[in-house]
Formats: structure tokens, C-alpha cells, sequence
């Protein structure tokens, strides 16, 4: 849905790259807890001894300004701080498992697939998805035209996969409500309309010739209203 598809495209590119090349956060822990997680730096010519003082145990506490032997001992992590470490990059790395009580109904649903950033299904759930019900383990819906194909199915694995719990997921006959897509522009429209027939709104828009309204905000609302980028010709 960007003005830009390529540019979007490249930087998701630029992204999976980088993220190739990331340990995982159990394999971050591993090395950690194993004493491979220490930097090591450059090669150097001479190494210290046993004997030397560089190897002493007081070189942990730094060694005289101007030493050329001074090693400096990476600190190790602690048997009580890893599993701590542990379960905090756990934490991290997902959102929590929500229950099937908590998704009470399709925005819900669709709510999860963003905290997952799973943007793809996400947007497809809000285009070609008209929600008849929802109920725990069980998803009812009804499908626009031109909707992919194996999407219900591709629902029901993913929220399988993030809750811990089966879920079924029926294509049912009934028309259901409209698309979130639909109800988001309709929601947009409205307060677009609202806009241009707002006194001081009006009289601005006289007294430009050519300005034109391009975001309406909720200022009432925590955060600003879906499709910012969007512009609206007055």
C-alpha cells in the first residue's frame, strides 16, 4: 500500500539481509554462558606468557598507564545473571500468547497478526475478510472476491502457531460485517466530510483557491487515524 512499492521493497530487502547474518537469542545466550561470547580483538605479534604480569590476576583491575603488555580481561557473566539473560530475551522476542478469551473478536485477530508483523496477512484479512463471528477456538468468515486462495487456512495455522491453541476457521454463507478496509475509509470519509463543512475549515478552503485537506486527526484519540499518507482534493 505504499506510494513507493520498489523503495518498500528494497528496504525489506536491506532488512532480511541483515537480519541473516543475526544470531538468535538462544545462540547469543549460549555463547555467553560457554565464555565465547568474550570480543576478541586484533591479532597481536607477541603474546603474554603465564609468568608475565599480563597474565597475573591483577591485570583485571587494569595495568599502568603506558604498558605495552596490558590485557584487558572481558567481564564474564555470572551463572545467576545467564538464565535471567535468558528469559528476558525471551520476552523480547515475542509478543506474549494471547488466550482465545482475549481475541473476542476479528479486529482482535487482525490486531495479533500486526504484533506479530505478519503485514501481508494482515492486510489481506482487512481487505477480503467480512467477520460473521468469532468464538473461543473458532473463527466464522466470509470471503470478497478476488480473496487468496487457502487464506482461511493460512488463518487458522497462524493463530495456531502464535496462541498454543486449535483453531478452526469456517467460510460461512451469511454476508457478515464489511471489510475492516471498507469501515476504516468509510470511518475516514466521514470525518473528511466533517472537515470541509467545519466553519473555519470552509473559509480557508475559499480563501486558498487550490488548498486542500490532507489528513484529518482524531485529537481525542491515542494515536492518529488509519491511512495518514493518504490526501483528500478539497
Amino acid at each position: 500500500q505504499s506510494h513507493d512499492a520498489r523503495m518498500t521493497a528494497e528496504m525489506v530487502l536491506i532488512r532480511l539481509a541483515y537480519a541473516a547474518d543475526l544470531p538468535s537469542p538462544a545462540d547469543l545466550v549460549r555463547k555467553l554462558t560457554d565464555g565465547a561470547g568474550t570480543p576478541a580483538g586484533p591479532a597481536s605479534p607477541a603474546r603474554a606468557s603465564a609468568g608475565s604480569p599480563a597474565a597475573s590476576p591483577s591485570a583485571a583491575g587494569g595495568a599502568p598507564s603506558g604498558s605495552a603488555d596490558a590485557v584487558h580481561l572481558a567481564p564474564r557473566m555470572s551463572a545467576a545473571t545467564a538464565p535471567q539473560l535468558a528469559h528476558d530475551s525471551h520476552d523480547t522476542s515475542a509478543p506474549p500468547a494471547p488466550s482465545d478469551r482475549q481475541l473476542s473478536d476479528f479486529a482482535a485477530i487482525v490486531d495479533l497478526t500486526g504484533k506479530h508483523r505478519d503485514i501481508k496477512l494482515k492486510s489481506q484479512l482487512e481487505r477480503y475478510v467480512r467477520p460473521v463471528r468469532v468464538a473461543p477456538g473458532q473463527v466464522e468468515i466470509a470471503l470478497e472476491q478476488g480473496a487468496p486462495h487457502g487464506l482461511p487456512g493460512e488463518l487458522g495455522r497462524k493463530l495456531e502457531a502464535w496462541t498454543g491453541q486449535r483453531w478452526m476457521v469456517l467460510v460461512s454463507r451469511e454476508a457478515g460485517e464489511e471489510p475492516i478496509a471498507e469501515q476504516k475509509k468509510r470511518q475516514k470519509d466521514s470525518l473528511f466530510r466533517s472537515a470541509r463543512e467545519h466553519p473555519v475549515v470552509s473559509q480557508v478552503l475559499e480563501t486558498f483557491p487550490g488548498a486542500r485537506i490532507t489528513n484529518v486527526r482524531d485529537l481525542s484519540g491515542p494515536a492518529p487515524l488509519p491511512g495518514d499518507d493518504d490526501c483528500d482534493n478539497a
